[in-house]
């Protein structure tokens, strides 16, 4: 689908931008290189200047990716751009979906982009030609490796210090408390739907439970978190927190 908006962002800008669901937006100027840009299922961003920050609704193998020109365009399974980013020798862009997160860089005259070089015209299948999600993540933490139960004490960890990309598996059952948690970070859960998941807030803190459907539990607590919703939605609608996202 053609853009049909044209966003301009002004210095004083949120540092989180959402692109909402049946909006195709042509940035111009040059402000989103210095901020997250969150592009909705069913939405678009075409003309993001390098340096930008680009949250993605979905997995990586629900994409195509073709180079054209100077920039990585990144298409949905209608034909439509999703995320068009222009790649720089001076300035990488990270992208994020729901199962990883990789960079847009320059390599020699090539754009590399999840483990694999394009050059201009080049297109690949993400469903047949996985991206590589290496060493160019900011940081990934799997809760389940760091344990805790709902029935003992809590493990505690530190996302002040990073971007952080956290995973949790239905599967394995712990109870971690994440401080710092800010809007360069994300939740990945997965194996269970928004629907399994209970959500509160109270004392300062937002907590997420959710069990394997045997009464095996899994606690995430955000310390000094909350944003006065009453849900997920509402979390994620916050710009001052990053996302829960389910893979």
């Amino acid at each position: 689908m053609a853009t049909n908006v044209i966003i301009i962002l002004k210095a004083d800008a949120p540092d989180t931008f959402p692109v909402s669901t049946g909006v195709f937006a042509d940035f111009a100027g040059s402000a989103e290189s210095s901020r997250t840009i969150e592009i909705a299922a069913g939405a678009g961003a075409e003309n993001l200047d390098s340096g930008v920050n680009v949250r993605i609704n979905g997995n990586s193998s629900d994409f195509d990716y073709l180079r054209d020109g100077s920039t990585l365009q990144i298409i949905d399974s209608e034909g439509n751009i999703t995320a068009e980013l222009l790649a720089s020798p001076n300035t990488s862009s990270q992208v994020t979906f729901d199962d990883g997160a990789t960079e847009v860089a320059v390599e020699g005259s090539q754009i590399s982009f999840g483990g694999q070089l394009f050059d201009p015209g080049d297109e690949i299948d993400g469903a047949t030609t996985p991206l590589v999600f290496g060493n160019e993540i900011e940081g990934t933490q799997s809760l389940d490796e760091l344990g805790g139960t709902v029935t003992g004490a809590a493990e505690e960890f530190d996302a002040s210090t990073d971007s952080f990309i956290f995973t949790d598996s239905v599967d394995t059952p712990n109870n971690v408390e994440i401080f710092g948690f800010g809007n360069d970070d994300q939740i990945s859960l997965q194996g269970v739907t928004q629907d399994d998941v209970s959500f509160q807030e109270s004392d300062g803190n937002t907590q997420f439970d959710f069990d394997d459907g045997s009464g095996s539990v899994s606690r995430i607590t955000l310390i000094d978190v909350t944003t006065g919703a009453f849900g997920i939605d509402g979390f994620n609608d916050s710009p001052d927190f990053g996302d829960v996202v389910f893979a």
